[in-house]
């Protein structure tokens, strides 16, 4: 069930804790005001005054999932550990929360700290209302430190400046019906002809192949594509040799359509018919994360790795789709206990918690489980605009009627006496 939201706390700022005073109930005339001792005493009995710093912290997280209910109890370990800083938590999962923190932002009343998507909710607030992680190292030289420059940036992919310190990953693989292998009689998809000849044989039962849909998992398949265009060594190639990647990993995904690989409703196809599509056994594969893990996995499923053209791949595409943004106005007003907060759910022990909760990727450590290594998305000096032309190039070949070519028969020469 979706945890329900939260009450904001109208109370927004520093709390001062009262002064506690020591009374001395010693009568004046017994007082003497030259002996340092009785001084010394009075001092030692007036506590210092404690000042009680509230940080605004606003995540898209759902109280019950792995990952959720991990996120909840390092906030609570946090402020137990720092008992005079308090974390005014609002958290939500549905579009009412996008709502409110766009609320929160138009009427000044923005929050400290966010927790969310790297691409839907802050790419409708201005970028300048975020920090980015170079200026607060500026003042803070150890923020985050334990996440990489690359890995900031990587997270960081579609946005101007890098805002985002991520703090758990995900990895894409494909994804397979092993018992439906096994009844086919078929070898497990982790050749490139191990995945044709199965797409062959299933393509001529009532299975789909390959579930997909054109909302997603079309950007799946072209950088997978590319990755197993280009082996182990993608980016250490020349510009040619790039090109020829690209080619290459467009004349495969032709290659699966036109073997029926693909469903024939895939247009109208979302990612969630995709997945329900493979649940339900009525499609063989399908490209997708390790989210998936967090979910009721069937038994029968098993991920891999998208095979190489040429010889075996032992990597798989990782990436990070969330994490936390400072905002301008949080730093300015909260800077030390912001930059705790984050600091501390970015240590060691709390990523590894959040890796294990997701089953995903530590930002720190980017192998995947039973020592598998990560890859970034291949763009192979595409930015997102190329990206977009290309899957807009897939959409209108695939949607374009083949064209039967003529047999132009030519007339034999007769040649006719003079």
């Amino acid at each position: 069930m979706l945890q329900k939201k939260f009450i904001q706390k109208l109370l927004i700022g520093t709390i001062l804790a009262t002064t506690l005073v020591g009374c001395n109930n010693v009568e004046d005339q017994n007082i003497d005001t030259t002996n340092t001792e009785n001084n010394e005493v009075q001092t030692s009995n007036t506590e210092e005054q404690v000042e009680v710093t509230t940080i605004r912290l606003s995540s898209f997280v759902a109280q019950g999932s792995n990952f959720g209910d991990a996120y909840l109890e390092r906030i609570a370990e946090f402020e137990a550990r720092y008992p005079n800083i308090v974390v005014d938590h609002y958290f939500d999962d549905t579009l009412e929360y996008y709502v409110d923190v766009l609320a929160d932002f138009e009427t000044g009343n923005e929050p400290h700290i966010i927790f969310t998507l790297t691409e839907g909710l802050v790419d409708q607030i201005s970028p300048e209302m975020f920090m980015t992680v170079e200026d607060i190292r500026k003042d803070y030289p150890f923020f985050a430190t334990n996440i990489h420059n690359s890995i900031i940036s990587l997270a960081s992919i579609g946005r101007e400046l890098d805002q985002v310190i991520p703090i758990t990953g995900y990895y894409k693989g494909l994804y397979y019906n092993e018992e439906m292998f096994d009844i086919f009689g078929l070898e497990y998809p982790t050749t490139w002809d191990n995945l044709i000849t199965a797409v062959n044989a299933i393509s001529q039962t009532d299975i789909t192949p390959i579930a997909i849909s054109y909302d997603t998992s079309l950007v799946y398949w072209l950088e997978h594509l590319l990755l197993a265009a280009g082996g182990d060594d993608i980016y250490k190639q020349s510009m040619t040799a790039e090109r020829l990647m690209w080619v290459e990993a467009v004349n495969k995904f032709q290659e699966l359509y036109t073997l029926n690989a693909f469903s024939e409703n895939m247009s109208e196809m979302t990612i969630t018919d995709a997945i329900e599509s493979f649940y339900l056994e009525q499609s063989a594969m399908i490209i997708e994360g390790s989210w998936l893990k967090n979910n009721s996995l069937p038994s029968w499923a098993v991920q891999t790795q998208i095979p190489y053209l040429t010889g075996i791949n032992h990597q798989y595409i990782i990436g990070f789709d969330a994490g936390f943004f400072v905002t301008t106005s949080g730093f300015n007003s909260q800077s030390f206990a912001v930059t705790e907060f984050i600091n501390f759910m970015t240590s060691i022990e709390t990523l590894d918690i959040f890796s294990t909760a997701t089953r995903g990727v530590n930002p720190t450590r980017l192998n995947v489980e039973n020592g598998i290594e990560g890859i970034v998305t291949p763009m192979l000096g595409k930015d997102e605009k190329d990206w977009q032309a290309i899957l807009s190039d897939f959409v209108i070949w695939m949607e374009t009627p083949p064209v039967e070519e003529e047999t132009v028969y030519l007339e034999e020469e007769v040649n006719t006496p003079e």
